[in-house]
């Protein structure tokens, strides 16, 4: 109802889906079956726009400060590497998949693909929510979606599989494995081509 949505409206730290069928406004929110981990969308601080994910009570991009966005702090993480037409690139935490998104719009729909790995159902219950996500289902960008352990799924990948890895781990406070150990990190190398970034 308006009233309901009026409601809503004044209420800056949460996202909300609406439904056509009569249903009450539904705070974007769930607990992760796999960790336990509260995870919920939280929209813009400054200005609208895509949201970002809150999980475990920490935020998932950059959200305060100048002119900063997920957006914008996405565009930055794919700017730090070079992406070309035919680029075969690791994203190894999906999140919201913003870094996934903005890669597959650079590798090219037939040459390049993205690879992203999500632990967390709680994340991937946040992206089919996110309007912002969903080019990671919808078939026009050459993105896999990999659900498990990065730990353990980046040793099955051959030697020099990616041009380029991007790795945005989220606080290690909410890793369940090692994302920031040295082993992860000589995988990550290994799987690299060697002018790769």
């Amino acid at each position: 109802t308006w009233d309901e949505l009026t409601i809503i409206s004044k209420k800056t730290t949460n996202c909300y889906a609406l439904y056509n069928d009569g249903s009450k406004p539904m705070k974007v929110s769930t607990i992760s079956s796999k960790t336990n981990i509260p995870a919920s969308l939280c929209p813009g601080l400054n200005e609208p726009g895509a949201p970002t994910m809150v999980l475990g009570g920490f935020t998932m991009h950059r959200i305060s400060g100048d002119s900063i966005n997920p957006m914008i702090d996405t565009k930055a993480k794919i700017n730090s590497i070079s992406i070309y037409n035919g680029s075969r690139i690791l994203d190894t935490c999906l999140g919201l998949g913003y870094t996934a998104i903005e890669a597959g719009k650079k590798v090219g729909k037939n040459a390049g693909k993205v690879t992203t790995i999500e632990y967390d159902d709680a994340s991937i219950e946040m992206c089919s929510f996110n309007p912002w996500s969903k080019q990671l289902f919808d078939q026009s960008l050459p993105i896999d979606i990999l659900e498990g352990d990065a730990c353990e799924l980046i040793k099955s990948f051959p030697d020099n599989s990616f041009d380029g890895i991007i790795h945005d781990p989220p606080a290690r406070a909410l890793c369940r494995s090692d994302l920031y150990g040295l082993e992860f990190y000589k995988q990550l190398r290994r799987v690299l081509k060697r002018s790769g970034q």
